[in-house]
């Protein structure tokens, strides 16, 4: 037990490279978003009262190059986090496939050929958009914060569609949850199904 703790230690120590500046790209970037809305504030608040064109051009230009960066910051956060499940593969694969096969031989779960499908799923999921929404999920509370500063109303009503929309993930969670799992085990089923009748198929066919 120590030593599978140590090498899940080892591995996700060796993903600090990553996603820490990820984390920091993602600050940014949300930070970034701010950009648009205090770009109309001081449209509304300069350009319009003065009639300077060369305040909105200025502006105009800070904007586009706020919003270039940030796209910017997004691909190397999605590069970033590539790069994070190429070094998770190379570290556990051969560990896995280890397991896999001294499983196989001892007729032990886990032996088949779902456990590397397993590992795929968990090596994709460290550059899918689900992760990246969620690194972004503290920045909410700063853009929460920033309604509430323009509007009180603005932020409970914020705060109450943040509430209606958690719940409605909640109840869809837990409608879809039993038939996922159902779908999950009928695949693991089948796929074991499929592994073992290639194993015999010899057997099989001079059963024909």
């Amino acid at each position: 037990m120590i030593n599978n703790r140590n090498e899940i230690k080892t591995c996700f120590a060796s993903l600090q490279n990553f996603i820490k500046p990820v984390l920091w790209f993602s600050l940014v970037i949300s930070a970034l978003l701010l950009v648009p809305t205090i770009y109309m504030f001081e449209v509304y608040e300069r350009v319009i009262n003065s009639k300077n064109h060369e305040t909105l051009l200025m502006l105009t230009i800070l904007v586009v190059g706020s919003i270039v960066l940030m796209e910017l910051l997004d691909w190397a956060r999605t590069e970033l986090m590539r790069q994070a499940s190429i070094a998770f593969d190379i570290t556990l694969r051969q560990r896995v496939f280890s397991v896999m096969f001294q499983s196989n031989l001892k007729k032990m779960p886990g032996g088949t050929l779902q456990t590397m499908s397993d590992f795929r799923d968990v090596r994709e999921f460290l550059h899918s958009p689900a992760l990246m929404a969620v690194m972004d999920t503290p920045s909410s509370f700063i853009f929460l914060v920033c309604i509430f500063w323009i509007n009180p109303i603005l932020g409970w009503i914020s705060i109450i569609a943040a509430f209606i929309q958690t719940a409605i993930g909640f109840l869809n969670e837990r409608a879809t949850n039993a038939p996922l799992r159902e779908a999950n085990d009928s695949l693991n089923s089948a796929q074991m199904y499929a592994d073992a009748s290639l194993k015999n198929a010899e057997v099989i066919k001079a059963m024909e």
